[in-house]
C-alpha cells in the first residue's frame, strides 16, 4: 500500500524504482489502473511472503519449536525460494516476536492507581480466585526470603 485517501487505497509495485504500475482500490474492488508492469512476476517473492505469513500464524497458534515451524513452512516451498527467505536467525526472531505479542504480560504500572490485574491473572488454571499479597523487603534480605520453606500469614 502506498497511501489511503478516504475510501480509496493507492497501491504501487514493490519494485518502485523500476516499475510505474499502480492501482487504486475501494474495498476489494479495483477502480483504476495506471501503467503496466515493466517486469515479469516474481513467483519466489510471492512464495516467500506466503511462507513467512504461515510461519507467523503457526508461531501464534502453536508451541512447536522454531526449527519445526520453519521446516514445515519450507516443505511446500517452490525450488529456489529458500535463497530469498531471511536468515534462519531472523526467522527464529520473527517467531519469538509473534509469541511475545500473544503472551505479553501486562504493562508495568507507574502509580498505585494504575495497578489493575487483567482477568486472566486473577484466577488459577482451575478457575479458583487468588489472594493478592504484596511483600516489601530490603534487597539484602531477598535471598533469605526465597530460601524459606513456609510463610505464615496472621
Amino acid at each position: 500500500m502506498h497511501r489511503r485517501v478516504g475510501e480509496i487505497t493507492h497501491w504501487q509495485c514493490e519494485q518502485r524504482g523500476e516499475c510505474k504500475a499502480r492501482i487504486h482500490t475501494k474495498g476489494m474492488e479495483i477502480v483504476k489502473r495506471t501503467n503496466g508492469h515493466l517486469h515479469a512476476p516474481d513467483v519466489q517473492a510471492t512464495a516467500c511472503s506466503e511462507i513467512k505469513a504461515g510461519i507467523k500464524r503457526k508461531a501464534r497458534d502453536t508451541q512447536d519449536g522454531s526449527h519445526h515451524i520453519i521446516g514445515e513452512g519450507m516443505l511446500t516451498a517452490p525450488e529456489g525460494t529458500a535463497a530469498k527467505l531471511p536468515k534462519l536467525d531472523s526467522l527464529k526472531r520473527t517467531i519469538q516476536r509473534q509469541r511475545a505479542s500473544v503472551l505479553s504480560a501486562p504493562v508495568q504500572p507507574t502509580a498505585l492507581s494504575e495497578l489493575v490485574l487483567p482477568a486472566e491473572y486473577q484466577r488459577t488454571a482451575k478457575g479458583a480466585g487468588l489472594i493478592k499479597i504484596m511483600i516489601f523487603l530490603k534487597k539484602s534480605k531477598k535471598s533469605d526470603f526465597f530460601d524459606l520453606n513456609q510463610i505464615f500469614l496472621i
